[in-house]
């Protein structure tokens, strides 16, 4: 018999512990995509600033790509978050014969989302691009 089958608190310490990690891994991508959010309305405040006062700002064209690369950064990170949480939580049996099984579509589901709504910001950013 397994040590996992014997022991299904340790099984389920050991998912948690995972998903832990895979949460904060998530939270850290969230905030890089709201850093290159704030990087690009930043740069849109300082262009329209520069226009209503006469001031020549040279670099405030440079804020729409390096906020666009934090937020493909942090997509980036979500995804390999997601894939590593995957490899891990299946490779090492925890997902097998776990009652906390269905908790993994919740994760799932919820990276999923954050990807999905971050790449439809990226392409909304890229759209609005001077």
């Amino acid at each position: 018999m397994d040590e996992r089958e014997r022991n299904p608190l340790q099984s389920a310490s050991e998912r948690s512990a995972y998903e832990r990690t895979l949460y904060a891994w998530l939270r850290t991508g969230l905030a890089v995509v709201a850093l290159g959010i704030v990087i690009i309305r930043l740069g849109y405040y300082l262009t329209e600033f520069a226009r209503s006062t006469g001031v020549s700002l040279d670099h405030s064209a440079l804020a729409t790509p390096i906020g666009l690369l934090h937020v493909l950064l942090g997509l980036a990170v979500m995804v390999a978050a997601s894939v590593r949480f995957l490899e891990r939580a299946s490779g090492s049996g925890v997902m097998r014969g776990d009652p906390l099984r269905s908790s993994s579509f919740l994760v799932l589901a919820m990276s999923a989302g954050s990807l999905i709504g971050g790449t439809t910001l990226a392409l909304y950013l890229l759209a609005l691009r001077p």
